[in-house]
Parts: C-alpha cells; structure tokens; sequence
C-alpha cells in the first residue's frame, strides 16, 4: 500500500494522505473503528458504519472512479406516495450536501459522494463521515408528517 506523508503548514499536524487507487473497503473500516466507530465490511464490500447515536450508514468505494459514496437508508411508514414525495423534495431543498431519493414505498436514501482523485487522509474520512451523519440527522428531524420511521 503506498501513501505519503504531507504536511499542512505551520501549526497543523501532518497527516498520512492514501492514494485512491490504495483505498479499500477493509481500509475505511479500519481507519473508522480506530475512530472508535463500530465499522465493519458486509456482504456487498460496503463498510457498514454505525456512529454512538445508534445511526446506521455506508461507505461504498466506486471500482471505477476515484468517489466514495456514503450513504443511509431511512425507512418510511406507510403513507401516500405524493407524501413520500413531497417530504424528499421539502428535505432536498434544505440540503446542500446531501440528496434523498425515495427508493421505493417503504424507504428513502440519502446520499453524498466525496472526490478522493488526489487522494484521503483519515482526517478528511472522519469529517465527511460525521458531518453526513449530522446533515442526514438533521434533515429527518424536520419530519413534521411522521413518515419516517425511526
């Protein structure tokens, strides 16, 4: 596995930057669980991540592009599709980082994908993480219908 290590500038830590091309499943999940997060590889080669607050999310390594993808699924409670639709669109239109998609009548996604062609620190691993979990958290927290279940 081959990485460098950079330094920032003056006052900041330097950090070990991984190539993309070096960058694993098996990889994240360890630099997440030294984190003190409970991540593990599943079935699909997703790293299944799931933070103190009892969130569940994902970190899929794209085998043909430099992207992570994180991403979470949120059930929803049974309810009119043209409801479904207007909470993804309300939570959309609040949201900068992340999109949701309805996926199908019993779950929506919520996703973000980070560009790591120059590479991953486990710095920058760790913010993109949190802030997702905070950002996708947040946004189902403006349910005011109830549709999804949590």
């Amino acid at each position: 596995m081959g990485g460098r290590w950079i330094e920032p500038g003056p006052g900041a830590r330097r950090a070990f930057l991984l190539p993309a091309a070096d960058i694993t499943a098996s990889g994240l999940a360890s630099l997440l669980s030294a984190a003190g997060l409970t991540a593990t590889v599943d079935p699909d080669g997703d790293v299944s991540v799931v933070d103190p607050s009892g969130v569940r999310a994902f970190v899929q390594v794209d085998a043909e592009r430099p992207v992570l993808t994180f991403f979470s699924i949120w059930e929803l409670a049974p309810a009119d599709e043209l409801a479904q639709l207007h909470l993804v669109n309300k939570l959309n239109g609040n949201r900068l980082m992340v999109r949701f998609t309805l996926t199908s009548p019993t779950s929506m996604l919520c996703d973000y994908q980070l560009d790591v062609e120059d590479g991953l620190t486990a710095a920058v691993l760790l913010r993109t993480y949190r802030t997702f979990v905070q950002v996708c958290v947040s946004a189902v927290g403006e349910d005011d219908g109830k549709l999804i279940d949590s």
